[in-house]
């Protein structure tokens, strides 16, 4: 599908055969050369700025636009894979998978999603959020996150990260047998690097108090937490020294094509009195 300006949330589009086409859009200038791709121009009228991104869509795909407004643009994407690079505002273009929410930051990443509705996000530029209701992982380039249906976002990864930490860590995220946890955490944290720590501080507020101070231990023999920083409000999970924290171990995870901090910043800090629209369970 290729979709042209948007003007007064009106979209003139060319769309591609049927089993790639966005669903709801109606069907034009059908060419064969086309592979489902979607060139987006997006007009922020309140805004006047030009917001651009192109989104491939793959073969035996389904995917399906939602919604485009001043405020938010939105897609579907119920089965298959997508491409998305996008320049805009953060938080204007979304895509809802059968179990989470990908949130642009100014990036560009991958989504593929199963016939059972679990999803693999890759960035390779910038930053995505992945949310479903309270559950939220930040996924910088370099970095993946898988999903699943019922559960939501898993722990985001490195994908140069150890074949044991990677295993380890979907056990931990989705294996709903306890026995597993604990040898589960201890394979993962013997095979942790520095940068691994973007996995282990958002582990922090997924596990129980015991396994939390075993990543915090972790954590700190890489990166000690800054000054006032205590271990008892990290075991807490005191909102503002785990931010402090973040802030000292972010560099650890940056890449060559990796988002300025401000921009990823500014997200991170807006949603505290923001009025969310992420509340509802996608496919519903």
């Amino acid at each position: 599908v290729r979709v042209l300006p948007l003007v007064r949330q009106r979209l003139v589009e060319q769309v591609v055969p049927e089993h790639n086409r966005l669903a709801g859009i109606p069907r034009r200038d059908v060419t064969p050369e086309s592979h489902g791709q979607v060139a987006v121009a997006l007009l922020h009228e309140q805004l006047r700025q030009q917001v651009r991104g192109v989104v491939d869509v793959g073969p035996n795909s389904r995917v399906r636009l939602l919604q485009t407004l001043a405020t938010e643009h939105r897609l579907e994407l119920a089965r298959g894979k997508m491409s998305a690079r996008i320049w805009a505002p953060p938080r204007l273009f979304f895509v809802d998978t059968p179990s989470a929410v990908a949130a642009d930051l100014g990036c560009a990443y991958t989504l593929e999603v199963d016939d059972s509705g679990a999803t693999l996000l890759r960035v390779t530029s910038g930053w995505v959020a992945l949310e479903l209701k309270d559950r939220e992982s930040m996924v910088p380039a370099g970095a993946a996150c898988r999903t699943r249906p019922g559960i939501g976002p898993g722990t985001p990864y490195f994908e140069n990260a150890a074949p044991e930490f990677r295993d380890s860590l979907a056990h931990l995220d989705f294996d709903s047998e306890p026995s597993k946890r604990n040898s589960s955490l201890k394979a993962l944290l013997s095979h942790t690097r520095e940068r691994d720590t973007l996995t282990l501080w958002h582990l922090l507020g997924r596990v129980n108090e015991d396994e939390r101070g075993q990543i915090y231990d972790k954590m700190a023999s890489f990166v000690p937490p800054p000054e006032g920083v205590t271990r008892e409000a990290v075991l807490k999970l005191d909102p503002k020294m785990l931010e402090l924290w973040r802030d000292r171990l972010e560099p650890t995870w940056a890449v060559s094509t990796y988002l300025p901090k401000k921009v990823a910043e500014a997200y991170w800090r807006m949603k505290n009195g923001a009025q969310r629209r992420l509340d509802k369970t996608p496919g519903k």
